[in-house]
């Protein structure tokens, strides 16, 4: 009787074991694009094995993805923050900043990875459209801009 159970559990623990862990199909997303007007944002990738929408309605914005995407919903957008535009994003480490609305003195901004680490800082002057040329490896980074009288405004970047 003991060696029966004792044979019983041995099999139930080695067959359980083989069909606890599968290894599933998954793909990142190869390129994408965001368009806004008017308060309605759209955003889609492609590349993906999964495509479904999402519907997300504030009282101020209205945003529809397309494709598995996630949301920085870690990072704040303060509307009253320091409005500008980065583009193109993503690329290979040249992008253009314009700002939205005129701004007096000088601008500091420090580009920083996801662990925090910062590898360029610098001011620059508000007049027109900045270009920046960061030599780095290719990943995500943080951006952050700070006007004289203390505005700030954050965006990440994607450098391929």
């Amino acid at each position: 009787m003991g060696f029966k159970l004792l044979s019983l559990i041995t099999i139930f623990c080695f067959a359980s074991t083989s069909y606890a862990q599968s290894i599933a199909r998954s793909s990142l997303n190869s390129f994408g694009n965001s368009v806004q007007k008017n308060g309605i944002r759209l955003t889609q990738t492609a590349g993906q094995s999964s495509n479904y929408s999402v519907f997300n309605s504030t009282e101020l914005s209205i945003e529809l993805r397309q494709g598995f995407q996630q949301t920085n919903n870690h990072l704040i957008h303060d509307k009253k923050g320091l409005q500008f535009i980065l583009y193109p994003n993503p690329n290979h480490g040249s992008f253009s900043i314009q700002f939205d609305e005129r701004i007096y003195g000088e601008i500091k901004y420090r580009l920083f990875d996801n662990q925090g680490r910062i590898y360029s800082e610098n001011k620059l002057s508000t007049a027109g459209t900045h270009l920046f040329n960061f030599n780095l490896p290719a990943g995500s980074y943080i951006l952050q801009l700070k006007d004289s009288i203390g505005k700030t405004g954050t965006t990440k970047i994607i450098i391929l």
